[in-house]
């Protein structure tokens, strides 16, 4: 990164293992679940804390800002059990079927995906968890003056999928399923990250949410032809 990029760091901790990073991924999730969005009832979590029966089989990644020391970002990446299953699979009871053919040890669910609300672009009314609405085409505002154009990419967002491509690679993973709004499958989709609808409309999801397949090997591929500065990014860590 350069600029004020260069304040991010990025890390992940592995199974749930506690650790400070870790604990305060929990207190944003709650935050942003709990408080902001009202997904979860805050009262469930008097410790202001969001855990699940997930975390412990996840890997979860984080992106911290250093300047003033906090979880600008956090994600998880849930590993398929027999015991568990995936996430979506508790709101969308035909996700297995719908995953015909395609090998659950090759699987990981893209789970808790959110961005403190300070790092999030805000140049529309509301951005969602993800902060990308600002980052659509429809959404840029022009630049009359010709100025440098300033935050040109979800830095947050892309550094944790970055980190998370990279960890499903490492583990021997070559699929994602993620239940996504609306707004963050456009982004992707114009990064070259095309994903499969196992929907046909949304499902109820903490908010309504499409289930997407992304097969990882095809994704990049397309990345590379559609956003070669992303790919760059995400192989070679080619400042954006």
């Amino acid at each position: 990164m350069s600029g004020p990029y260069e304040r991010f760091a990025v890390s992940h901790v592995e199974d749930g293992v506690s650790n400070k990073a870790l604990d305060d991924s929990y207190r944003l999730r709650y935050e942003i679940y709990c408080l902001e969005e009202k997904f979860l009832p805050a009262q469930d979590y008097p410790d202001h804390s969001e855990i699940d029966n997930y975390d412990a089989l996840s890997e979860h990644v984080f992106v911290h800002e250093t300047i003033m020391n906090k979880v600008a970002g956090c994600a998880r990446l849930v590993k398929y059990s027999k015991s568990y299953g995936l996430p979506t699979a508790d709101h969308f009871p035909e996700l297995y079927n719908k995953l015909s053919g395609v090998p659950l040890t090759e699987m990981y669910e893209v789970s808790r995906l959110c961005i403190a609300p300070f790092f999030r672009k805000r140049l529309v009314p509301k951005d969602g968890l993800y902060g990308v609405e600002s980052y659509l085409e429809e959404n840029i505002a022009p630049n009359p003056n010709g100025l440098p154009e300033q935050r040109k990419y979800p830095i947050v967002l892309l550094l944790m999928l970055r980190e998370m491509y990279r960890l499903t690679m490492k583990m021997g993973g070559n699929f994602w399923i993620a239940s996504m709004e609306p707004g963050l499958i456009r982004y992707l989709s114009g990064c070259g990250m095309e994903c499969v609808r196992l929907a046909e409309d949304y499902i109820e999801f903490y908010g309504k949410v499409i289930p997407c397949l992304f097969d990882l090997r095809k994704a990049i591929v397309r990345m590379s032809e559609k956003r070669p500065d992303i790919y760059d990014f995400f192989i070679y860590d080619i400042k954006l």
